[in-house]
């Protein structure tokens, strides 16, 4: 886990002033991206969500606390926020079920353009 490594079997802090910076730049407004450059922390953009949502990094009986309670809730809830602002809303695409033909009245040779024109001839059928 970043920011800790095991010594003797034990979790301690390495790099923890990192994560600790990460949390608080991503309060201040930055994105995922520009809030690990500002830590100085080296990973892609999964990754860092992947930080700033792992509860770990508020102690356990294992890992020692980087971050408090109040940051890690605060962290979530702009998380929540941004995802919300930032969802994308799939347009609402019509997709027509019901279709009418003319007849044919011309021929070609082409195999290519008899498709193609025989194709121009389905039209959607009015509801």
């Amino acid at each position: 886990m970043y920011g800790y490594k095991i010594v003797n079997g034990k979790a301690i802090k390495q790099d923890s002033d990192k994560v600790s910076a990460l949390f608080q730049a991503y309060l201040s407004g930055l994105s995922l991206n520009a809030s690990a450059e500002k830590a100085g922390i080296e990973k892609h953009h999964r990754e860092i969500t992947n930080i700033l949502s792992d509860r770990h990094y508020l102690g356990d009986d294992f890992y020692p606390a980087v971050i408090d309670q109040k940051t890690f809730d605060q962290v979530q809830a702009e998380m929540q926020k941004r995802k919300k602002h930032y969802q994308r809303h799939p347009k609402q695409v019509h997709v027509p079920t019901h279709f009418t033909a003319s007849q044919p009245v011309e021929h070609y040779d082409d195999p290519v353009k008899e498709a193609e024109y025989l194709y121009s001839l389905i039209k959607e059928a009015q509801s």
